[in-house]
């Protein structure tokens, strides 16, 4: 009984090995192209961002939401608002739409 145990065992990781395969190295992720850029001011946020269309918070940055802007040509913006304290982080994300 153990014998054909392992023999399962065996076939069953020759045949998982078996399936795989490398990956071709251009359908890897392209190099992020995303880019952050300065507040102009501290207490407010430019009417250029556009449009709120989100916002979101993670636990992992506690006491911070993400505000999500859609601009006229469809860049989207993010700037980043600490609730707890009320500032505004002077780095916001920028990533562009095609």
């Amino acid at each position: 009984m153990k014998r054909i145990l392992i023999g399962i065992c065996i076939l069953a990781i020759g045949c998982g090995l078996g399936a795989c395969s490398r990956l071709n190295p251009e359908e890897r992720a392209a190099e992020p192209n995303l880019t952050f850029e300065q507040l102009s001011r501290d207490d407010a946020i430019p009417a250029a961002y556009g449009k709120l269309v989100s916002v979101t918070t993670a636990d992992d940055f506690a006491g911070w939401a993400q505000l999500w802007f859609e601009r006229e040509d469809g860049t989207i913006t993010t700037v980043f608002v600490r609730y707890v304290g009320g500032s505004l982080r002077q780095k916001t994300l920028v990533i562009p739409r095609s």
